[in-house]
């Protein structure tokens, strides 16, 4: 996911998600927030990276 995330960031078109305050919109933060919380968070990344900006 992290290299899928980063690759995406440097052509350009990262996975971003916000959520009221809340903003994953880097690799780094997918990464940790996938580690923490898997189970609801890595099928979140999914849907956000086919999602428009």
């Amino acid at each position: 996911m992290y290299t899928d995330a980063r690759t995406r960031a440097d052509r350009g078109d990262p996975v971003v998600y916000t959520v009221g305050s809340i903003r994953l919109d880097s690799p780094e933060v997918w990464a940790v927030v996938c580690l923490v919380l898997w189970v609801f968070c890595f099928p979140l990344y999914l849907a956000s990276r086919n999602s428009p900006n």
